[in-house]
């Protein structure tokens, strides 16, 4: 399995510049590759829930992880 595809749904986000727990609802998906040892991922969540205080609206990340 060197391919994997994530989707995900909630109310949890990793981004801390959100004003509650409660003003968040994301949705986002993850596409993993792993070759060998190394494991690389990007990930993006959009939330849906819109207001006019908040700063952010999307979190991408691209990751690289060495397991041993």
């Amino acid at each position: 399995q060197q391919w994997k595809i994530l989707a995900r749904f909630g109310y949890v986000q990793p981004d801390n510049r959100v004003i509650s727990s409660s003003d968040q609802q994301i949705v986002g998906g993850t596409l993993l590759w792993k070759p060998g040892l190394v494991e690389f991922s990007i990930e993006h969540s959009r939330d849906l829930l819109h207001r006019d205080d908040k700063l952010n609206y999307e979190y991408t990340a691209l990751r690289t992880i060495m397991a041993f």
